[in-house]
């Protein structure tokens, strides 16, 4: 990470440690809700999401379709969680939901006798809520009129970080490795990545940080067609267009594996944790691919990697190996 990134992460890990601490205060039951609200892909799902499961906090993610009765039924079910809800502007033009949130964030001045109730002509339902609301929105409070009365049990911020500011989270998530690419690997999507979407002046997101990481994973197990860069591309500009380069074909492919494959048993000829501990940091593939090779070249592989399915596997593919490259295996 260069001096600017890191510059920009330690900006922007100030403000993510003020959100971690509101969403302490309502896993900690010192505030009933919290209100966090800024452009999408900015990061509000992670800080929020990585805060709660670090404190091991009973919680319960809300990003669909939901009316009010089963908002009610939820709070009911789940009276000590935390309840997040992400993306529902629908749900708040119900005044019912509405009321039910108000007091599932309202009591005494203790944040106790929360009592959350529900009548029909039927019957009349209440149940005290213990438990805490923290909403996400791409939508400023005050732009949600049902919600307005809600600003004071809600504490709603605003989180809209800098072009920088992302830049730097990406890189820091990518030196970490994700979805079994290695860091090197996932350094070079996000400089890819970065570079693209400034060359079109688009904003970064991190959603489309991890969509570009299955975009790699899914070219490099030789499962698309199309290289992962083209890939990425079209998620930035949101359209089909003719791909701009060739990938290289399977058999291109396992040729590259057969001599990395060559290359780490000749390197690490007695130790199976450096020969998996390096295809893996080379390839992103499995130890199962490394021994598939391994077999492929006459070295040796655990039996338990191989079956019969395998062998005949080996031999078809040496075959149509043969005859498209005018290779001898």
């Amino acid at each position: 990470m260069n001096l600017e990134n890191a510059e920009n992460l330690e900006r922007l890990e100030k403000k993510l440690a003020l959100i971690r601490d509101r969403v302490r205060s309502v896993a900690l039951r010192y505030n009933t809700g919290f209100f966090l609200f800024g452009v999408g892909g900015g990061g509000k799902s992670h800080a929020v999401r990585g805060e709660l499961d670090s404190l091991g906090t009973r919680w319960i993610l809300h990003n669909s379709a939901m009316t009010a009765a089963g908002l009610f039924d939820m709070l009911h079910d789940l009276p000590e969680h935390v309840h997040v809800l992400e993306d529902m502007e629908q749900l708040y033009a119900d005044r019912k939901a509405v009321g039910y949130l108000r007091s599932a964030t309202w009591g005494d001045s203790n944040m106790r006798n929360r009592v959350v109730t529900k009548t029909t002509h039927k019957k009349r339902v209440s149940f005290e809520f213990t438990g805490g609301v923290i909403i996400l929105s791409n939508l400023p409070l005050g732009e949600i009129a049902s919600l307005r009365a809600l600003a004071s049990r809600l504490n709603p911020a605003e989180f809209n970080p800098t072009e920088g500011e992302k830049q730097a989270l990406m890189w820091k998530i990518a030196e970490s490795g994700k979805f079994d690419l290695p860091p090197e690997t996932c350094e070079e999507v996000c400089e890819y990545l970065v570079f693209y979407a400034r060359q079109r002046r688009k904003p970064l997101d991190l959603r489309l940080l991890d969509n570009a990481f299955n975009d790699r994973l899914m070219y490099d197990r030789g499962e698309s067609q199309t290289h992962w860069k083209d890939l990425v591309a079209s998620r930035i500009d949101a359209q089909i267009v003719e791909p701009k380069i060739t990938p290289r074909t399977r058999q291109a492919r396992l040729v590259d594996e057969r001599d990395i494959a060559k290359q780490i048993y000749d390197k690490y000829p007695d130790s199976r944790e450096d020969r998996n501990r390096e295809w893996v940091e080379r390839t992103g593939k499995s130890e199962r691919a490394l021994y598939r090779r391994a077999a492929e070249l006459g070295l040796d592989a655990p039996p338990r990697f191989l079956s019969t399915e395998d062998i005949e596997d080996f031999g078809q593919e040496s075959v149509n190996l043969t005859m498209g490259t005018g290779l001898t295996l």
